[in-house]
């Protein structure tokens, strides 16, 4: 019989890990997963491998441009040894199932027992954040959750290299990760200062070292795009559309956005399956709160759903919670009704989870297609193992991630679906060797398709889907 117990920890962050692997390369296999994101993370880090720093076509340029996450650098031997796109989507999830193991060590240092603190670590590995986070595509501000743990639990055993390796690291992430730990840095600075009328250092650090990051990351941005204005800084009106308008149009857009439906269920999103424990320790939850109240502002449709945006506020709802536990623990009739809520909570908690997975703003919900690879997929399949390696290739947004790590891949910017970004366009843009069509999923026009019969000839056509050679 087994007693050792981190077995069960550790048996946990595995079981997570093979199911994560499973469902990911499930969705990847089936031609869910698409050029943004995944395509283009994979496609830069196989441009790099081949000289051009981090570029990818969808963008155009560097793609430091659009995001600040330079942990993709570390990554690159990674992608040396195993030259898979498939090697992110298991990277990935392998990050996130180890953050479960430190979720675990975060709430044993905080003094909670084993068994509550292993029900911490299972109501991580079933929050329907971290499965936004996982089953959506690949993002490297997935590393920030395991990152973020690996700093708090630094800063809380007083250890200062994890805790620098650990902000570091976060830093690297994204730029709204930098953003976030601006918020915490401030938020913890001001209440130490309240409390004790002095300086803490460690916050002092957090906030300065965020706040130069920001302005590295801006500075990058627009040197490795050529734009005064990168696309790194544009994200503010696109996600926040009123602000383009007057004040009063900007106000009603803000609110409008705030108190709609999806807001609100985002809000019971981040909370109710943790009980509304996190509530009840506010400092710790105060980066996780400005996420959800940037999201619930955001006119942006994907903004209100569980995919990659709430990344950074999962460390820190779980520490909230943690801290929350600990202190009901230490408190006298506190911990008698704790005893009492305890044998309930976690039945409340667990079926908050399944509704809030099963709500319109989940991944599940947002996906709305088959997770099992069925004939169109086999079709599509059998159209593109006739392409050669290191041809050019047009392909459309769900098939560019099965072609980029092979060919020089390029998604089409078709005039009946303008494209808002400034990338570097197949056809009609440009006349790729191949060009694949889909009529299925992303038909183009006809206007689109008379030019193609002119260049092109036809190659093979099955189930809808079609692959052109240029003549």
């Amino acid at each position: 019989m087994i007693r050792n117990p981190l077995f069960p920890v550790v048996a946990l962050a595995i079981a997570y890990i093979v199911f994560a692997c499973f469902v990911s390369l499930l969705r990847h296999y089936s031609y869910n997963t698409y050029a943004a994101d995944l395509g283009i993370y994979a496609q830069t880090l196989r441009s790099t491998l081949h000289g051009r720093i981090l570029y990818n076509t969808p963008e155009g340029m560097n793609t430091l441009g659009y995001h600040f996450a330079p942990i993709q650098f570390l990554l690159v031997p990674i992608i040396w040894l195993a030259p898979y796109i498939e090697t992110l989507l298991i990277v990935q999830s392998i990050a996130l199932g180890v953050s479960g193991c430190l979720v675990y060590k975060l709430a044993r240092i905080q003094k909670l027992s084993h068994r509550t603190a292993l029900f911490v670590e299972i109501l991580f590995l079933i929050s329907p954040l971290v499965w936004g986070v996982n089953f959506w595509d690949f993002h490297p501000v997935a590393f920030a959750v395991p990152t973020l743990l690996i700093m708090l639990i630094g800063l809380v055993q007083r250890n200062w290299k994890i805790f620098a390796v650990g902000l570091v690291l976060s830093l690297m992430t994204k730029e709204d990760v930098v953003m976030v730990l601006a918020v915490f840095g401030l938020v913890m600075l001001i209440a130490q200062y309240v409390k004790n009328r002095k300086v803490d250092k460690v916050y002092l650090v957090i906030f300065l070292s965020a706040t130069a990051t920001y302005g590295i990351a801006a500075v990058v941005a627009r040197a490795v795009s050529g734009m005064d204005v990168p696309p790194m800084l544009m994200y503010g009106t696109l996600r926040y559309t009123y602000l383009n308008g007057s004040l009063g149009s900007a106000i009603h857009g803000a609110l409008g956005a705030f108190f709609s439906r999806s807001s609100m269920l985002l809000l019971l999103a981040y909370f109710l399956p943790l009980g509304l424990l996190p509530l009840f320790s506010p400092l710790w939850a105060a980066p996780a709160v400005f996420i959800l109240i940037a999201s619930m502002l955001a006119t942006r449709r994907e903004q209100h759903y569980l995919l990659q945006y709430p990344t950074a506020a999962i460390p820190f709802l779980f520490m909230a919670l943690i801290s929350t536990l600990t202190w009901m623990k230490n408190k006298g009739r506190v911990q008698l009704f704790l005893q009492r809520a305890w044998r309930v909570l976690p039945l409340v908690m667990i079926v908050a989870i399944v509704l809030v997975s099963l709500s319109p703003i989940s991944v599940i919900w947002f996906a709305r297609v088959a997770w099992v690879p069925g004939p169109h997929a086999a079709d599509i399949n059998r159209i593109i193992a006739l392409i050669p390696d290191g041809a050019t290739v047009t392909a459309p947004n769900h098939i560019f991630p099965h072609l980029c790590f092979r060919t020089v891949t390029y998604i089409p910017q078709w005039p009946d679906e303008p494209n808002k970004s400034a990338g570097d366009f197949g056809f009609p843009n440009t006349d790729t060797e191949y060009v694949v069509i889909d009529q299925q999923r992303e038909p183009p026009g006809e206007a689109d398709m008379d030019r193609l019969r002119d260049e092109y000839r036809l190659v093979k056509e099955e189930g809808g889907v079609s692959l052109y050679k240029l003549k």
